[in-house]
């Protein structure tokens, strides 16, 4: 009884570890977590280009990177008035037609689906 307890206990705890492993995420997991879960989603005109991370750290187990972000605007050029915590675009940002790019800090955590995803929690400017 003792060991199949055990063996159960190894058989939860090994998923949970391995989620929780310190592996940075990719360029192309931060670019398809931007895209979806961000502005980019929310917004028609707007489209995401290229996505470079500048330097990245862990604090507190989470992941926070300087990224670039290259992104297109389908709309004549405008004021950026939105604030929202997934706006990787600063507030009074005047975006021009055509490419546009920023550099913002993001903190990411793993996601406990335990399938390695990540998610987005801000963006810092």
């Amino acid at each position: 009884m003792k060991r199949i307890i055990c063996i159960l206990f190894f058989i939860v705890l090994f998923p949970v570890l391995l989620a929780c492993s310190k592996d940075n995420p990719t360029e192309e997991q931060i670019f398809k977590t931007i895209k979806n879960d961000t502005i980019i989603a929310k917004n028609d005109f707007l489209e995401l280009r290229t996505v470079t991370v500048k330097s990245s750290s862990w604090m507190d187990n989470k992941y926070r990177a300087l990224l670039q972000v290259d992104f297109i605007n389908h709309k004549d050029t405008m004021v950026w008035n939105n604030r929202g915590q997934k706006d990787f675009i600063p507030f009074g940002t005047e975006l021009v037609e055509g490419v546009n790019t920023v550099e913002v800090s993001a903190i990411f955590s793993i996601s406990y689906a335990g399938d390695g995803s990540w998610y987005l929690e801000s963006f810092t400017f």
